[in-house]
């Protein structure tokens, strides 16, 4: 089981957000900041990106550097994404409302619904 913080806004609906490491962010890292509506975190990383292959050389050692940086900002991502998303959707009105174990996001929505209609 997974635990899931469910922030609700009052005309965009419902998000549910793991807590913990994001592995769609260690693995898509701008692409899945994109789709989480983080623009200043994956433009930062991209430009980010851009000056480091400029300022590692274009041989066998950079090639080795270039991947443990790219690796070392997939860990990055991964551990600070979800927070990132949290920040993200209170700035943009939403509210915290309740925290839930589930096996995935959709089940943390389903409980979320469950209990909601019971009140």
């Amino acid at each position: 089981m997974k635990t899931f913080n469910i922030y609700r806004h009052p005309e965009l609906g419902l998000q549910a957000v793991k807590v913990g490491f994001t592995w769609p962010g260690f693995f898509f890292g701008i692409i899945w900041m994109l789709i989480c509506k983080l623009w200043a975190h994956a433009a930062v990383v991209f430009a980010a990106g851009i000056a480091i292959s400029l300022i590692i050389p274009n041989n066998e050692f950079g090639i080795i550097m270039n991947f443990v940086i790219s690796i070392g900002i997939g860990v990055f991502i991964g551990a600070s994404g979800n927070q990132w998303r949290i920040d993200n959707l209170i700035k943009r009105g939403f509210q915290e409302v309740m925290t839930v174990e589930a096996e995935n996001k959709d089940a943390a929505l389903g409980i979320f619904h469950d209990e909601f209609l019971k009140t």
